[in-house]
């Protein structure tokens, strides 16, 4: 079907440039106007041609497309080291191998406010979460976390519970 509408349209798009009217210049010859039409068709090989030619192809049917699952790139997991680290770095000013880690450890803090002393009132509830001691230079500097969050800075740290109190 795709053979006898292509050469018509092909056809027409000629016919339409031989018969428009030609301008005269100044010095009174012809200028002639070129009009192209590129036809772009998808094609697939057929199945079992040698070769991809105009005789092996067939239209694509968008009905026959399977889509190919793409995996996506899985959420970055958080990183509370490099967090902290990151974080100190930049409040103190210091290149990054500077900073000591003295301790990491999965803590059950006693509230919501994961052991930081803020000032602010707290839920009563018992909450998973990690602490992290980085030092530099002999000062020890804290950073509080709960489970799958980033950690934040703790100025004024409390303890977390005891283990095996939770």
């Amino acid at each position: 079907m795709n053979r006898t509408i292509v050469p018509g349209i092909v056809f027409l798009v000629v016919a339409a440039a031989c018969g428009s009217p030609q301008a005269d210049d100044a010095a009174g010859s012809r200028a002639t106007t070129l009009v192209t039409t590129t036809l772009v068709t998808t094609t697939t090989c057929a199945p079992g041609a040698a070769t991809c030619g105009s005789e092996g192809a067939v239209p694509t049917d968008p009905e026959a497309i399977v889509p190919t699952p793409v995996p996506l790139d899985p959420p970055a997991v958080p990183n509370p080291l490099k967090t902290a680290r990151t974080d100190l770095a930049l409040r103190l000013g210091v290149p990054m191998d500077h900073i000591e880690v003295v301790s990491i450890e999965e803590v059950v803090w006693r509230n919501g406010n994961l052991g930081c002393d803020t000032g602010e009132p707290a839920i009563q509830v018992l909450t998973d979460g990690y602490q992290i001691v980085l030092q530099v230079h002999e000062v020890q500097y804290y950073y509080h976390g709960k489970t799958d969050l980033d950690p934040v800075f703790c100025a004024t740290p409390d303890e977390p519970l005891p283990p095996g109190d939770a």
